[in-house]
Parts: C-alpha cells; structure tokens; sequence
C-alpha cells in the first residue's frame, strides 16, 4: 500500500457515469406501473413482464412486539437498494443507530474501527451491549466481547431484524439492544443471482448464489469477495464470504437443517490523519466459522427450534509499538458454543406462552508475538445457563388488549446470578395501536476481564466485577393507514448502573471497574408515505437526552429520509438521506478523555434498470449508486476523514 495515491479519475468516471445513465433513464418514455408490490420474492428477481420494486425505502417493516417494544426489519431488497456492502451500511439509516469505521470495505476489529450502537448502547465495548446474532445464535469475538461486523454476512441475509429495545427475556446477556441476521433459505423453485461491480478507491465485488430444491428439501449457497484499496493512504479492506445451507423435511410436522457461515477478511488502520505514519500498517484479519445445525417443529398447538452451534475463529492484529520501536502480533483464538431450545404454545384462544433454555459457552485465549519470548494467557471458558419464560393473553376482536411478562433467570459460571424481567402491554383498534413496556436487562463483564486485567486486581479478583445492569421504560403509539400512510411515535427512558468502563489511575495499574450511572431519556418517530403506487417515502428521527453526562454515541439528534420510485418500465430509483448530531466518541480500550466529533449530513442513491428479459423468469440489471453525493467532510473518528462523493456500477444477472 506504500505511496498509494486516491483515485480521483477513476471517480470522476464512475460519477459521471451516474449521471449519464440516470439521465437516459429518466428519458424513457415507458409506460407507468398501476400497482407497486410491498416486496420482491425472497428470490429477489424481477419478473418477467412486470417490474417490481420494493415499496418501503430504509426500513420494511416496523414492528410492535408481544414485549410492547419495537422490532425494525430490514428486507434483502432494501440492503440491495441502499447498496449496502456490510452491516453497518445496512443499518446506519435506521433512526438512533450511529456507526463507527475506517474503511469503505472491511472492518477494523482491534480498536473502534468498526461497530454499531444503539441510542450510545455498545460505546463501553465496541459493541459490546449489542448483541449481535445469526438466526438466533451469537456471533462474537468472545475473548474480547467484540462482535466483528464481517462477520455477520449481509450477502447472506433474507432480513435483518433490529431490536433497538432491551430484550432481556427472549436474548438474555449482552442484549441492551440486538441484531439478528435471519439468513436466506432454499426456496420452491430453483433461483439464482450473481452480481459483478467495481467503482471508487479500487473497489471491487463479486458475489454469486443459488437455491436448489431437492424433493422435500433444498440447498443455498452463496459466497462473495469484496475489496477496496480505501479512500486515503492505508485504508484497504477486502472480505471473502461463504454460506451454505441444507434442509429437509422429516416429516409433516418437523424439518432439520444445517448451516456453515465461513468469513475471512483484513482491513487496515490508516491512522489519524494528523498522526506520523508507523513503520507498518496497523491490520486487522480474520477468519471465522459458525456451524448451526437446526430441528425445528410446526404444529397447530405450536412450534420451537432446538439450535446447536460451534462459532471458532482466529484473529492476527499486526501492531506498531511505538516506545518499543518493533512490530508485534496480537493472535486471539476464541470460541464459542452451546445449545439454545425454544418452544411456544398455543394452548387457549389468544393465549401464547414460550419456554426457552440457553446454554452457552465462551471464551479462548490470546498471545502478543514479539521478538522476544512472550507467553500466551491461559485459555478461560465462560458459561452462562439461563432458562426464560414469556407469557401473553389477547382479550378482545375489535378492540384487542395484550398483555404480557416475561422472566429470565442466569446462571453465570464467575458471576453473580441475574434475572432479566420484562412486562408489556400492546392495545389495538382498528388501525391504531398502544404499546408499552418495561424491563430490566443485564450485560456481565467479559473474558477480556479475566484474561487482560486479572493482574491490576491484587486486593480484589475479576471476579469482584460487576454486571451492567439496564432499567427500561417505552411507551408509544403506532397508526397505520392501510398501506398509504403509517406512523409511530415512542418515548423511552434507559438507566443504566454499574456501568463497565476502562478506569484510569489512580490507583496504578488502571483496568476495568463499575463507574456508577446514567440516564438517557428521548424520543423516537417514523412515518411511511405511498403518495401514489410508483412512489415510497420514509421519514424517520430520534432525539436523545443524556442530562449533564457525556455519553458516547448518543448524538442529541438522528434524522434519516429514504424514498423509492419507479419512474419506467423497467427503472427503480432509491434515495437516502442522513443526519447525524455531534456527539463524543470514546475508544474504550483507552483510559484517555473523551473527543467530540462533529455532525454530518449526507445523501446517497441508486438508479437499476432492467436491461434485458429471457425466458423463466431470468433477467439482467445495471445498477449505478453514488455516496456523500453533496461532498460532505465527516468523520465517524477524530482524525480520520471518511470518503468524499464516490460511486460504483455494477451488472446483475437473475435466473
């Protein structure tokens, strides 16, 4: 990467390409459609005589749960149509989520260079209060409590659900907040798709995937390679994606599958920008592999799953030592495994109860490899037990009232024992809908407690820590105006105690400890327009409140706008927009003051046309997106300027 330069012609192509091609398309004089479907099939083709376009920009759908919170989910389409590469641009339009990252392609996992956080939950670890899951199980770095966005393969996802609530009952620990890829299953027919593009800074994808059915069952596999020198000096990135899966059918009533999600991936750290350059590039790889065999059952009375997984990985940080003078490698091995069970029931009109048990295990070591002899930590297994209940009755038809409570009771292996309570209540009428809840989550200390800072305990063990604790009130109202117009409105109150935070000296050594409480109050809105059936509109904010505390990642405002046309035959334009507030940010790895970053506002799109039609269903698509189209300077890090305008184009064929 020395002396690599930007690539500012190739930019200047790919954007003005952009505009070529959206004027040609805005040119056609083809006929209008007269009905806009809610979504695409979950083959995510075009059809062969009509076009369809996903009708909800950003968001698909926002939810109101059994719990009284809210359930965002974000549908293939719409990862498509933001052209999203990763997890993080997924979702970074969603109101009261904000992001951090180096690079355009990867992310940089040793530091805060690339993780999500909701409403300044996750800023304690990079992401560490979040939990982050693949169709229900964990996903992390469990040494370091670290959830790699690359890991979680957006390629791979049929929707991504989003739980900006605490969800202590259903997830447990860690779940502040949540992220569950549901990944892509074998449909009906046999379908397909591969997508090639290239654009700005180098960047360049290919990705390819295919359902096949097999009598009463089927297989899904994808992979992809993505990759990107980066928009400065040392800001490369490249991801390699791999997913499998198997089903059958056992019988009429049970179903058995099994899934492999494999990533290896680098990125790189360029440094602030003010900063002198290392003698080497700080990156970061790694390779990472979950294995998920499921048995699942649907009956009239209920359903419920039995998961049993394996998630191994191993990650080789290179690092500069600047008062040693040399390179060293930071190798962490983890793993992570268990069994989760759940079971619900039906058995009276409107009453519905899950039983759940999860039993997981976590943990690995680490080693610095320098040039003189280091020794590696010990290897150190955390387990949490924790069997859940959840109960809710629906009183009512046309007036329908639900109330609801749930319980978790843990067991920790070091920690004290916590119970995760929760109470909701949802009111509907018509199309109006009350919800509400209340709970109390916990977030234990992790194996990086043990494993780093046992020795700057000599008068009290690790084990003295102790867990984050999260009380939660929300109440809101949602109204939906049978599909051309919805809304919802929701107040919320987190107070969190024995927050876990990077303590400096005094006392020497500095290490983890409970650093006392805070409170974030907001608020949060969203509105969905259909002003006419080729057009799709979505607003949304939120507004937070940390009193007198400076909180990291809880800018006071977040605004985001997305909006989805249909202006030919065989055109589709999405657009977005997104504001995001000052805020302080915060390495946590750390023990230094807290910096603050200024607000950004920027806007993006994406123009497909439909380019040719053959027989069965199968198609042809250019597509050309364009990023920060206003050339906005921001940074999600002091010191480290991400992209100005940059675009891409790309080509998919469907079958």
């Amino acid at each position: 990467m020395e002396g690599q330069k930007t690539n500012r012609s190739g930019e200047g192509l790919v954007v003005a390409l952009g505009v070529l091609t959206g004027a040609w398309v805005l040119a056609e004089d083809a006929p209008l459609l007269t009905q806009l479907p809610e979504a695409l099939p979950k083959a995510g083709y075009l059809g062969s005589t009509e076009v369809t376009v996903r009708a909800k920009p950003v968001e698909e759908s926002l939810e109101s749960t059994v719990q009284g919170t809210l359930l965002s989910v974000v549908s293939e389409g719409q990862i498509e149509d933001l052209n999203a590469q990763d997890l993080a641009s997924a979702l970074r339009r969603i109101p009261g989520l904000t992001i951090s990252r180096y690079n355009p392609i990867g992310s940089y996992g040793g530091a805060d260079g690339g993780a999500i956080y909701i409403r300044g939950q996750g800023a304690g670890r990079p992401g560490g209060e979040v939990a982050t899951l693949v169709d229900g199980v964990p996903v992390v770095v469990s040494v370091w409590t670290h959830p790699i966005l690359d890991l979680l393969n957006t390629d791979a996802a049929d929707s991504i659900e989003v739980y900006k609530s605490p969800e202590p009952v259903l997830f447990g620990n860690m779940a502040f907040g949540a992220v569950n890829l549901v990944p892509k299953r074998p449909a009906e027919a046999a379908n397909g798709q591969a997508v090639l593009f290239g654009g700005s800074y180098s960047q360049f994808g290919v990705k390819a995937e295919e359902g096949i059915p097999l009598g009463r069952g089927g297989l899904y596999l994808q992979g992809s390679v993505l990759r990107s020198d980066g928009h400065r000096r040392d800001a490369g990135g490249r991801v390699a994606r791999a997913y499998g899966r198997g089903e059958m059918e056992l019988a009429d009533h049970w179903q058995v599958s099994f899934q492999v999600h494999h990533t290896d991936s680098w990125a790189e750290d360029p440094g602030r920008e003010e900063a002198p350059r290392p003698p080497v590039t700080p990156r970061y790889p790694i390779r990472n592999t979950l294995l998920l065999g499921t048995l699942e059952n649907r009956f009239a009375w209920g359903d419920g799953y039995v998961k049993v997984y394996d998630n191994d990985g191993i990650a080789r940080w290179l690092q500069w030592d600047s008062g040693a003078g040399h390179a060293f490698v930071t190798r962490t091995e983890y793993e992570g495994y268990g069994v989760r069970i759940r079971q619900n029931f039906t058995p009276w009109s409107g009453g519905r109860i899950t039983l759940g048990l999860d039993d997981d295990t976590f943990g690995g070591h680490f080693q610095e490899l320098r040039p003189y002899p280091t020794r590696p930590s010990p290897r150190r297994l955390f387990r949490n037990r924790a069997p859940y209940l959840l109960v809710s009755q629906t009183f009512g038809e046309t007036l329908q009232v639900t109330p609801s409570l749930g319980i978790r009771a843990n067991d920790a292996r070091y920690f004290e024992d916590q119970t995760g309570r929760q109470f909701g209540l949802t009111a509907a009428w018509k199309g109006l809908v009350l919800h509400g809840g209340h709970s109390r989550s916990f977030s234990y200390p992790g194996v990086y407690a043990a494993i780093m800072f046992g020795p700057a305990y000599p008068d009290r063990k690790w084990t003295g820590l102790k867990a984050e604790t999260l009380t939660h009130t929300e109440v809101g109202v949602g109204w939906d105006a049978g599909g051309a117009a919805s809304a919802d409105l929701t107040l919320f109150s987190d107070k969190v105690e024995n927050a876990l935070r990077f303590a400096p000296p005094p006392p020497f050594p500095p290490g983890f400890a409970n650093l006392g409480a805070y409170t974030v109050k907001g608020a949060m809105g969203e509105v969905r327009l259909a002003p006419s059936p080729r057009v799709a509109v979505f607003l949304g904010a939120c507004t937070a409140s940390t009193g007198r505390a400076e909180i990291p990642e809880t800018p006071k405002w977040t605004l985001s706008g997305g909006v989805t046309a249909v202006v030919g035959g065989g055109t589709r334009i999405s657009g977005d927009a997104q504001y995001v507030g000052a805020r302080n940010v915060l390495n946590p790895r750390f023990a230094r003051t807290q910096e603050w970053i200024g607000a950004h506002f920027l806007v993006n799109a994406r123009i497909a046309r439909s380019i040719w039609e053959g027989r069965s269903g199968a198609s042809g698509e250019i597509h050309v997106a364009g990023e920060n189209l206003l050339n906005r300077e921001y940074s999600f890090r002091p010191g480290y300027p991400m992209a100005g305008i940059n675009g891409s184009v790309g080509l998919t064929l469907r079958w």
